[in-house]
């Protein structure tokens, strides 16, 4: 048997001409209104919501090419050509051209002030007639900055350069090189490699020191009763680089800083 139903009334009966006598009632009949004078409205609540979802997919879109843009558009960095500029500017050699120079600066330096064990080492690496690369950095040794070492390699090749750092808890990175992500111990490699020489560069400046030291600008010549004078100096220097020397805590801390 067929069901008629009312949907504005929410009415049903199988009973036809009870339907029809049920589409003749006030009723009904004002439903009907009711509905005719909301459709118009409905309609154009409709039509603004649908306006007002098209602008967002619009937008949406827009954004959606823009980071696509920007994904085709993005390029790694090489790290080589910074960390070879980096090791090169770390190849000073200890030579008859070098100490020439320490004995002009001690020199003119016995001019101005009078050089002693209390004084020498601020004369010589806070000197600004002193150009040796990387000596204010290497002030800092003897300083309370606890990080030099990760901090320069940072200013000097990372910050410049593609690196994906993956587990920086664990020393675990990436440098980007040759066109190509490097494997993990590959890229830790290259940063021991550059603290490695930045320590040695370092201990140059020891010999350095010990000649700023020693020398005579009088009678210019090393006076050898001064090199077991600021022996213990030296030594104190070495023993803070020592204790700096602890790769893999410099890698984390790297690691955190750039994170």
């Amino acid at each position: 048997m067929p069901e008629y139903k009312c949907e504005c009334c929410n009415f049903k009966t199988p009973i036809k001409c009870k339907f029809e006598s049920h589409l003749e009632t006030k009723k009904h009949l004002s439903n009907v209104n009711i509905m005719e004078e909301d459709k118009d409205k409905i309609i154009e609540s409709l039509r603004q919501e649908n306006m007002f979802l098209k602008g967002k997919v619009e937008a949406y879109e827009m954004m959606m090419k823009h980071f696509a843009v920007k994904e085709e558009t993005k390029t790694e960095t090489n790290c080589e050509p910074f960390v070879d500029d980096f090791l090169k500017s770390l190849e000073i050699e200890v030579n008859d051209t070098l100490t020439e120079s320490i004995a002009e600066l001690r020199t003119i330096d016995d001019n101005q002030v009078d050089i002693n064990l209390n004084n020498v080492y601020e004369a010589f690496v806070f000197n600004d007639k002193n150009n040796l690369p990387y000596i204010k950095s290497f002030s800092d040794i003897s300083g309370e900055t606890e990080h030099v070492v990760g901090d320069l390699i940072i200013e000097k090749v990372l910050n410049h350069c593609s690196i994906e750092i993956t587990e920086p808890y664990k020393g675990r990175f990436k440098l980007y090189s040759k066109g190509k992500w490097l494997e993990v111990n590959e890229s830790r490699d290259i940063v021991i490699n550059m603290m490695s020489e930045l320590y040695i560069h370092y201990k140059k400046y020891l010999k350095l020191l010990k000649f700023y030291y020693t020398y005579d600008s009088k009678n210019k010549c090393i006076d050898s009763n001064l090199c077991g004078v600021i022996q213990p100096i030296l030594k104190n220097i070495q023993r803070q680089l020592n204790d700096k020397a602890d790769t893999d805590e410099e890698i984390r801390y790297i690691l955190n800083k750039l994170s």
